[in-house]
């Protein structure tokens, strides 16, 4: 049997009493110290979250920002691709393709012959000539010439005093019915296949005059004629105002 002696047992158990003391002091200081720092890395743990997602708004807000450029690139680019192509539309070779020139054809055939039963005469002819203007007006006496009409290819303006054209013109006498009718559907039939042609009034010698015109509208060829002339290019011609214009001049000589 154990025997101790009363100042071992007295020893022993208040060595006992501070181990029990000690041991509760620990786990009360482990207990506050597990609930201080829990919310501590809770803390923490929100802090690294909320950084995360400050990271991560930054992050979307650069690839939202990264987006809106790149589309506003994209659009500027379509934008500057359609001006580039619409502005080679507008300066592009007036030309009739084989269909247009078959159109125009037709439109005008009901107007190729006078009511006397002579061809409807037209003088069609490039002023100033150019590759562009002479080889539209080739086409359009192609036009007219398979609908019947009488060619000239002379420049026939009647006195009418001509130096640089733009676009087509068509020149009618002032008073002739049959000559204005013509020249309308001949301008509406070109304007249909993209050409603009502006018809114009001149006072025709021997043809004013004539007593009773009106009565000899239908029967009068050389009262009924017409000219039709093409000119520059409308947008070339524009085109090189506006560079000439935006060209600055010299500066003047210092005066010695």
């Amino acid at each position: 049997m154990f025997t101790a002696t009363p100042s071992t047992a007295d020893f022993w158990f208040l060595l006992s009493n501070l181990a029990l003391i000690l041991g509760a002091i620990i786990v009360a200081v482990a207990t506050i110290s597990s609930f201080i720092f829990s919310g501590a890395r809770e803390h923490f743990a929100n802090e690294r979250i909320a950084v995360n997602e400050a990271e991560t708004a930054r992050a979307n807000e650069s690839a939202a920002l990264a987006d809106e450029r790149a589309a506003e690139a994209t659009l500027k680019a379509n934008e500057t691709d359609l001006a580039r192509v619409r502005l080679e539309e507008r300066l592009a070779a007036r030309h009739l393709t084989k269909g247009q020139i078959k159109a125009i054809s037709e439109a005008m055939k009901p107007w190729s012959a006078l009511a006397s039963g002579t061809r409807q005469s037209v003088a069609v002819f490039a002023f100033p000539p150019s590759f562009e203007s002479s080889s539209l007006t080739e086409q359009i006496l192609t036009a007219l010439g398979n609908a019947g009409w009488s060619l000239n290819r002379y420049p026939v303006t009647y006195g009418l005093p001509v130096t640089a054209v733009l676009g087509i013109g068509i020149l009618v006498p002032m008073s002739n019915n049959r000559a204005h009718k013509v020249a309308d559907a001949l301008s509406t039939a070109l304007l249909a296949e993209g050409l603009a042609a502006s018809v114009m009034e001149i006072k025709r010698p021997g043809c004013e005059e004539i007593a009773g015109l009106q009565d000899r509208a239908e029967t009068d060829p050389a009262c009924s004629s017409i000219s039709v002339f093409v000119g520059n290019h409308p947008s070339l011609a524009a085109e090189a105002t506006a560079m000439a214009n935006s060209t600055p001049s010299a500066p003047p000589c210092p005066r010695q």
